[in-house]
């Protein structure tokens, strides 16, 4: 099973799990999606959030905390996350340049 089949199923375990019955299942989409993004994986050790925004999501349960979030304790300067970091930003800067040129385009 591919890895975007295998968080399909994820996904579709979690709302089944939420919502007993399924009629409101486009209700929690947003929070199951959140906390799949709030969760470091297998194969990289970080969550969704890290390589996207470099910290952690502020979930909903601590909006209400004044106390700044605390600092990640995840080793950025490791060799292999931060070839990993370059490489992804590379990606992003080409995808952004794409979608531009595209939206110019059109």
């Amino acid at each position: 099973m591919g890895l975007v089949e295998r968080a399909q199923q994820t996904l579709i375990i979690m709302t089944r799990t939420a919502d007993e019955g399924g009629a409101h299942w486009v209700d929690h989409l947003p929070f199951l999606l959140m906390s799949m993004r709030a969760v470091a994986g297998c194969v990289v050790p970080l969550s969704p959030a890290v390589l996207l925004y470099g910290r952690e999501l502020r979930l909903p349960a601590q909006l209400s905390d004044p106390r700044p979030m605390a600092e990640s304790t995840i080793d950025l300067s490791s060799s292999s996350v931060r070839t990993y970091a370059e490489e992804l930003n590379s990606k992003h800067r080409v995808s952004w340049q794409i979608a531009l040129d595209a939206t110019r385009r059109s």
